[in-house]
């Protein structure tokens, strides 16, 4: 027998235990919270669609000292279209166009492999890139790279950021 509630969630009932009511009000308060972060989700797209299409310019920074020094300064295009595909230049490589592997409401991730290998980096025989395209609220886009001898695991993978002109 349900006899009421208060304006701060308390419940006055006869039947009803204090723990159940607890559980009772988890779900109630887990159903809004997902209600409300799904709308945020589909606001959030729109924005990303927006604000991360467009031809961008980079310079290509390894963290990696002795691997910068090695490969001197590098240079990036990243051509994002509406359908989020990206194509471009990674040096004087040219990356095949690839669709994003994982997209969130603020990140793409893509897989790009370079149609050539970078001649000063020996060790990474046949260089896949992993692009980590983030939306901020400072700067239109943030990106880094990882660049591998594969997508998987690889011990010797050089990471790096994109340093965004435009």
């Amino acid at each position: 027998m349900l006899l009421g509630f208060s304006v701060f969630g308390s419940m006055y009932c006869s039947d009803i235990s204090a723990q159940h009511f607890r559980n009772l009000r988890r779900i109630f308060f887990s159903l809004v919270s997902f209600v409300c972060l799904n709308f945020h989700h589909a606001n959030a797209n729109e924005s990303l669609s927006s604000a991360i299409v467009g031809t961008w310019t980079a310079d290509v920074r390894f963290f990696d000292r002795t691997v910068r020094k090695k490969l001197g300064p590098l240079e990036a295009r990243l051509e994002i279209e509406p359908d989020f595909t990206l194509k471009g230049h990674f040096g004087n490589s040219e990356m095949t166009p690839t669709r994003p592997t994982i997209q969130t409401s603020t990140q793409l991730q893509y897989q790009v492999l370079l149609k050539q290998a970078l001649p000063r980096l020996p060790e990474l025989r046949s260089p896949h890139l992993m692009v980590i395209v983030t939306l901020t609220g400072q700067r239109p886009i943030d990106a880094d790279f990882h660049l591998k001898s594969r997508f998987g695991f690889d011990p010797k993978m050089r990471v790096g950021h994109f340093d965004i002109k435009q």
